[in-house]
């Protein structure tokens, strides 16, 4: 196909149009953003349950070292030197085993909303990543399909309605009816 493009260009005389080279890909730095200096300098970490922790910090940290083309050796020592500052320290295997995950192959990089509630809970309660935006909603506003959550219906929406429901409209229809004192 380009040897006929380029045939035709010579035979239609056409020399303002011409093949633009592949540039080479271009790899973002995560390591080079103000989160992960952030969140590289954070001391207090301590996860409970239900919380984030220092691994998932340092496995965070990993894979912003992975997306951004830093070798192993290069991810050991920043992690390294992350783990020194903590005020309670994960033990070493633990980091390694946080590299070893990151750079496995499964990941592409670190995940914006994780970045952020880690800086929430660690740092600042308002933070937001600069330039990012849930991409759950659509250009409308409204939930895309495939992070729909199935909820409830109040009684007035739905088609049925449940037994005990008509019982207790059973129950209210009589006592309506019903003068005080008076029974069937």
């Amino acid at each position: 196909m380009m040897e006929w493009s380029k045939s035709y260009s010579d035979q239609k005389r056409r020399s303002v149009l011409s093949l633009v080279p592949e540039s080479s890909t271009a790899v973002f730095d995560a390591t080079k953003q103000e989160w992960f200096s952030i969140m590289a300098n954070l001391k207090n970490v301590r996860g409970r349950k239900g919380q984030y922790g220092r691994n998932n910090v340092a496995f965070t940290l990993a894979l912003a070292c992975y997306a951004s083309g830093k070798s192993k050796q290069e991810a050991t020592d920043l992690l390294d030197q992350f783990n020194d500052t903590l005020d309670a320290p994960l033990r070493f295997r633990e980091i390694e085993t946080c590299i070893r995950n990151a750079y496995s192959g499964r990941y592409q990089g670190a995940n914006a909303e994780k970045i952020s509630d880690i800086l929430q809970t660690y740092w600042k309660s308002e933070y937001e990543i600069k330039g990012y935006t849930p991409f759950i909603f659509d250009e409308v506003g409204k939930v895309k399909p495939q992070f729909f959550r199935k909820h409830r219906k109040s009684r007035e929406e739905r088609t049925y309605s449940h037994f005990s429901e008509w019982e207790k409209d059973l129950e209210c229809y009589i006592e309506s009816q019903l003068l005080s004192g008076q029974t069937f």
